[in-house]
């Protein structure tokens, strides 16, 4: 689709405002059809609405680091973020912060393969 040719007054719509804006209000790069205030707004809201499971996951896969290192004495883990993203995509569960990732063999390294979510109440805590 060919980009549409600026009016030449200077000016040009924005979807979310519906009315003409001066193309200074506008992100320069590509055409943008949502001046910078809605744009900036969206990005906004992505980053808000990412933030959190991307938070709990980090929390997860630090603890699960941390547990590797103290309890079973292994300097690296094979288990990353998206690793721990997929154990709760396969257990069906909410992502928490609550929930740890442990090794099933501890005598190797965690894995995807050889990892597993153990249950706040398994983990001594109260739901």
């Amino acid at each position: 689709m060919a980009p549409i040719p600026d009016p030449p007054c200077g000016l040009r719509f924005c979807r979310d405002c519906n009315e003409f804006k001066p193309i200074g209000e506008f992100p320069a790069g590509k055409r943008r059809y949502q001046c910078r205030k809605h744009v900036e707004e969206r990005c906004r809201q992505w980053r808000r609405r990412a933030g959190v499971s991307k938070k709990v996951l980090a929390k997860v896969w630090h603890a699960a680091y941390m547990d590797a290192r103290a309890v079973f004495q292994r300097k690296v883990t094979m288990l990353s973020q998206a690793g721990v993203a997929r154990l709760f995509a396969e257990d069906g569960v909410e992502p928490s912060a609550e929930f740890r990732a442990l090794p099933v063999n501890p005598d190797e390294a965690i894995s995807p393969d050889n990892a597993i979510l153990i249950d706040p109440l398994l983990c001594g805590k109260s739901a």
